[in-house]
């Protein structure tokens, strides 16, 4: 399976404001899709968000959406083949999925020594130059992320287990903050319901620009390592340090390290 590159793509629809959606549906989604349905994967994903029957349903019905009405979506493809060999399974032809790298947002361990990372903070660049509306979704955690990315509009959900109780409530205030006609960058980092949100929400802003980010910014923004990697803060700090707000260090964010040692998933 072809997965692309597309960093620089992702980075050339921004500047010139050309609609792309970028979703990915990891081991997390598809767990949740068939839930039930298999066995001993525990209640919960990684970052303690619950699986449910209602969720999966949702989930199902937005990758459907998602790669069947949008012209220009990628999907983060997950690594395992069975994962992928799914999400096929769920469209009539599979030749209209447009599969992409995972990490597309993330700095993984394998981008150091090549060019990737100069293209991510490229790409964390065009979005923070953007003059488009921007809103991020993402828990109160994760607050830095509005300096990084000069976010508009930050929409905070719970650490986990929103879906069921605050969906509507969340999607609503979301529309709220988009004045008719306009054209917004939606970036999420809200786990598997983040996929349900997008595709409402293309339904309406049908222009939109969607990303869908995940964990790519916990480590830079609560230096909580949340998925294991083999580099250190202090590595990421230098690579993103010139598109970064002078006061990133400042005292007023510990509370912010403290309680995302306590409440994120640490590794």
């Amino acid at each position: 399976m072809k997965k692309e590159n597309i960093v620089e793509k992702l980075t050339q629809c921004i500047q010139s404001k050309t609609p792309i959606c970028y979703s990915k549906y990891g081991d997390g989604e598809y767990i949740c899709a068939n839930y039930g349905k298999i066995p001993e994967t525990g209640d919960a994903n990684c970052d303690n968000d619950p699986y449910s029957e209602k969720k999966g349903q949702g989930i199902i019905d937005s990758f459907r959406h998602i790669v069947n009405n949008l012209e220009n979506t990628y999907i983060g493809a997950w690594e395992t083949e069975n994962v992928t060999n799914y999400w096929k399974s769920l469209i009539d032809n599979e030749n209209k999925i447009k599969w992409a790298n995972y990490h597309t947002f993330i700095v993984g361990d394998e981008d150091f020594g090549t060019d990737q990372i100069e293209k991510k903070v490229a790409l964390y660049k065009a979005i923070q130059e953007s003059p488009l509306k921007k809103i991020m979704v993402c828990n109160p955690l994760l607050i830095k992320v509005k300096e990084l990315f000069k976010v508009d509009e930050m929409v905070h959900v719970p650490l986990n287990n929103w879906f069921e109780q605050y969906y509507y409530e969340i999607l609503n205030n979301i529309k709220s903050k988009i004045n008719q006609g306009e054209q917004p960058i939606i970036l999420t980092a809200c786990g598997m319901s983040a996929k349900i949100l997008i595709a409402d929400l293309s339904k309406v802003y049908p222009n939109g620009i969607f990303l869908d980010i995940g964990s790519a910014t916990d480590y830079l923004c609560t230096t909580c390592d949340t998925r294991g990697r083999k580099y250190t803060y202090s590595d990421l700090y230098t690579i993103f340090e010139s598109i970064l707000p002078e006061d990133w260090h400042d005292p007023k964010y510990n509370q912010v390290y403290e309680n995302s040692k306590r409440y994120l998933r640490r590794m």
